[in-house]
């Protein structure tokens, strides 16, 4: 008799699919097919244990770990990229309905590229409003919008100021919209007509391409490099002979007519594509290849703050200007050497099941976007979980992520038995007021620059990114991650005082869910780490701050003084 359990079968699950599939055990009872895949998975588990404590902890290049992660199951995540929703302004005197190719709703900030997912088709809407206390009705409208009444100064462009979803007050620039600054004076207790001339259109930050790649001439698993660094994988396609190949995690299980191809990451952002020899995947010999992808995203994609986004970089005549009525959020870079060690370790626990609160965590953390992670067990009854997570640059994860981390867990649970419920975190944001007596032979400016991104470092739900960029590569990176998630500017010396930062950190922790936080501990960081303050006044936060199971603490405005 054959084995009928694949080799690659390793949790309880899968070894019972097997089982199940195999004719001859069809009509064995299910205590015994139970205690089979049962004692399959605690062996799988035991093994992985064992390979993790064998070799995971020793290696010390990214090549290394991604090759010894990808053998035990685990696959480093990608680098992502960012996406919001972007406001694209519409002339009055163009010609409508309008369509708008994909490559003109685009836009450029800070050297990125933000592109659509898909074309536009607009056309005017006029919607009825009512005035009254300066206050339109107007339901379901995002801040920034553009309109323009039919009776009250109709040849004037206003843009809307979300209220919520049934009013709005009205700005006279978008800019203004962003920053709150109403129009005053509307006519009382009329009602009138306002035209929409703006669409609201999903985006990514990112730039799409078509690159030509050649042709293959040998059926022995040729290999094609692909043109750019930084492609997003779930972007990609390939075409040959008019045909569109399917990306696969591996040819191993590809028959000899499947238009399969892989995709291999290499070093240095670069990556290649892989076809197979005929009997592992068709081959498309001596036919012109084309790959179509998106290339950019990483951390430093993310936008915080709506309104920042305002240079159109399409050319269609009727479009104007445009802003980003969300923040874009959800970039990541691929996971660095001290986060995969940290949860590729997890992941040979958990082998891909969602059991315990801490198996769930695990599995959070493994996907690209998420860098904090908290499971709450049965808050809604048995067999329930509430998920709490840190988006990668801060803040709450974005619906869609929300969602794909919903299913990813679901369907990772005993008998995908558990309901998962991924909400919002609360991001307890600090306002924190400091004042620092110093020695008369320091510098109070360099002081006080160093105790503001202390303070940041300390309170900061994002602590944690920043802590493993440096355990990964060094004080430069991190001082990178610093400018890139605080907007502040780090020189050299200030190195020693962040080294004292981040030891402290490692050895006392970061911020994170559940926990309490003593004004002892947060002076003691200060202190101990800046050289040449005598003692530090907190004035605010008051201590101690006491978190619950869904809250982590975040940073709010810092202010610092210094005295001698």
């Amino acid at each position: 008799m054959n084995n009928f359990i694949k080799y690659t079968s390793r949790t309880f699950n899968t070894v019972l699919n097997d089982i199940n599939k195999y004719p001859e055990m069809t009509d064995k009872p299910n205590w015994f097919k139970t205690l089979v895949a049962g004692v399959s998975d605690v062996i799988s588990m035991q093994i992985n244990a064992a390979a993790n404590n064998a070799f995971l902890r020793t290696c010390f290049t990214k090549q290394a770990l991604i090759d010894i992660c990808e053998r035990m199951g685990y696959a480093i995540p990608f680098h992502t990229t960012s996406s919001g929703t972007i406001l694209f302004y519409f002339k009055p005197d163009a010609a409508y309905p309008r369509h708008i190719d994909r490559v003109n709703l685009a836009a450029t900030y800070g050297g990125m590229r933000f592109e659509a997912l898909a074309p536009l088709d607009f056309d005017l809407e006029p919607v009825p409003v009512t005035i009254a206390n300066d206050i339109i009705t107007i339901a379901d409208r995002a801040t920034g919008e553009k309109i323009r009444f039919t009776k009250y100064n109709p040849t004037t462009d206003y843009y809307l100021i979300r209220i919520d979803a049934a009013t709005c007050k009205i700005a006279a620039s978008s800019k203004n919209a962003f920053l709150g600054v109403a129009v005053a004076g509307l006519p009382a207790g009329s009602t009138d007509t306002v035209t929409l001339y703006s669409a609201a259109v999903g985006m990514i930050q990112g730039t799409y391409k078509d690159a030509e790649l050649g042709k293959v001439d040998t059926a022995d698993f040729p290999e094609l490099y692909l043109p750019d660094k930084y492609i997003l994988p779930n972007t990609l396609t390939i075409t040959a002979n008019g045909d569109d190949y399917t990306i696969v995690d591996t040819l191993l299980f590809s028959n000899q007519n499947d238009e399969h191809v892989q995709f291999i990451r290499k070093t240095n952002n670069n990556a290649s594509v892989l076809f197979g020899n005929n009997k592992y995947g068709k081959v498309p010999l001596n036919a012109d290849i084309t790959a179509h992808y998106v290339y950019g995203g990483g951390a430093a994609s993310n936008v915080k703050h709506a309104g920042m986004i305002v240079n159109y970089a399409g050319s269609d005549s009727s479009i104007e200007g445009c802003a980003n009525a969300t923040p874009f959020i959800g970039g990541a870079d691929e996971e660095n050497i001290d986060s995969a060690r940290r949860v590729a370790t997890g992941a040979l626990k958990a082998r891909d099941r969602f059991v315990t609160a801490e198996d769930g965590e695990f599995i959070a953390m493994s996907l690209s976007g998420i860098s904090l992670a908290k499971v709450i067990p049965n808050p809604y009854g048995p067999l329930t979980a509430r998920v709490v997570c840190i988006a990668t640059g801060g803040g709450n994860p974005s619906a869609q992520m929300k969602s794909n981390l919903q299913k990813y867990l679901m369907e990772r649970s005993v008998l995908s038995s558990i309901a998962v419920f991924v909400e919002d975190a609360d991001i307890i944001h600090n306002t924190i007021s400091v004042t620092a007596n110093i020695k008369s032979s320091y510098d109070r400016d360099f002081i006080r620059n160093l105790i503001t991104i202390g303070c940041k470092l300390f309170f900061s739900e994002t602590c944690i990114e920043i802590m493993e960029t440096y355990n990964s590569t060094g004080i430069d990176d991190a001082k990178k991650k610093i400018s890139a998630l605080f907007g502040i500017s780090v020189s050299e010396t200030m190195n020693g005082a962040l080294i004292k930062f981040f030891e402290y950190l490692n050895k006392f922790g970061y911020r994170k869910f559940d926990e309490i936080i003593y004004e002892s501990q947060f002076t003691a960081f200060l202190t101990v780490s800046i050289q040449g303050i005598n003692y530090i006044t907190v004035s605010s936060p008051v201590f101690p701050r006491i978190f619950s199971n869904i809250q982590i603490s975040g940073v709010g405005s810092v202010s610092v003084s210094v005295s001698v």
